[in-house]
């Protein structure tokens, strides 16, 4: 253990500048949305701003923190450290969280101190649990990232792979919807990863601000806690997955084309069988799968299978959008 916390020291020591950076950039940002929102007319908490700060942080560090394993160049030396590879992903896993847990914290607490230190009306007592509990959702969106931008073998598919990520449970909950009713009727429960923060902020909101100010929204985020379950199952899952993969992936294997199950091969043909099926656009989705898979093979050439999974999808969604 004493191997691993000197690495860890060390990691922490490499990232230290960025962090401070990305801090002072947050704390700026965070006052002067807050303090406009209570020199208005109806003042507000500006709550929201903490929230769109950490899920920023929780999608960008993911990316920033495991882009170096993306490039061929840094292999010998990032492997070459003297402690096992499952505490390697573990190292690299707390690394980035006490950064994304520093930098929010230090706009939390100055937030706070603008809050406590204006004249308004507000229940401040509730930051206080807002703040743990925001950070317990940020963890799911961070373990998130981390597992989609650690599938695949560079640094350009790990970010497309985030970016069709947070879409991703919406449009396999809408394929089934699909198949079963004939129709997508999902709730906003499964839009994308970042819902459970929206619902969190808004239902925070609510007992924030006094009686003369509250939120519409709060009645909805107050009858849909459920949704918390099922995002609290996949951020657990999404920690396992990343663990698993990075402690078996081979090192060669970076660098590579990402034939990650949870990459290209399904995300191009559930997002097209989707699309194409409410949109009934088939030929400008065939298009985009197509560019899709140009992207996923890095060539013109495609496989045959390519061509069979695009045309089966298209077919399907012909057949179920008719």
């Amino acid at each position: 253990m004493k191997t691993f916390g000197r690495y860890l020291s060390y990691r922490l020591r490499q990232s230290w500048i960025r962090t401070l950076i990305f801090a002072v950039l947050s704390i700026s940002l965070s006052q002067s949305v807050i303090r406009n929102e209570l020199e208005s007319s109806f003042p507000e908490s500006g709550l929201y701003i903490l929230a769109i700060i950490l899920g920023i942080f929780c999608t960008v560090i993911p990316m920033l923190e495991l882009g170096e394993y993306k490039n061929r160049r840094n292999l010998d030396a990032l492997y070459s450290f003297a402690i096992s590879r499952k505490k390697l992903a573990l190292l690299h896993y707390l690394s980035g969280w006490i950064q994304v847990t520093v930098i929010y914290t230090a706009t939390y607490l100055f937030a706070c101190l603008t809050l406590v230190t204006h004249d308004s009306p507000f229940q401040l007592i509730y930051l206080l649990p807002y703040y743990f509990l925001s950070l317990c959702v940020g963890l799911i969106m961070y373990s998130f990232f981390l597992f989609f931008f650690g599938e695949a073998n560079s640094e350009t598919d790990g970010v497309l792979f985030c970016v069709l990520g947070i879409f991703w449970f919406s449009a396999i909950v809408g394929l089934g919807e699909e198949l079963l009713f004939g129709a997508v009727r999902f709730s906003r429960l499964w839009v994308w990863v970042y819902d459970p923060l929206d619902y969190l902020t808004s239902l925070f909101e609510y007992w924030i601000h006094s009686p003369e100010t509250i939120s519409w929204g709060a009645e909805t985020a107050l009858e849909e806690w459920y949704m918390f379950i099922p995002w609290g199952a996949i951020g657990i899952a999404c920690s396992v997955g990343y663990f698993f993969t990075f402690s078996r992936k081979p090192a060669e294997k970076n660098g590579d084309i990402s034939n990650s199950w949870f990459g290209y091969r399904t995300m191009i043909p559930i997002y097209g069988f989707f699309l194409a099926s409410i949109s009934l656009k088939w030929i400008f989705v065939t298009i985009l799968m197509l560019a899709g898979y140009f992207i996923y093979r890095r060539s013109f050439k495609l496989k045959k299978s390519d061509l069979i999974v695009l045309g089966v999808a298209m077919l399907a969604a012909m057949i179920f959008g008719i």
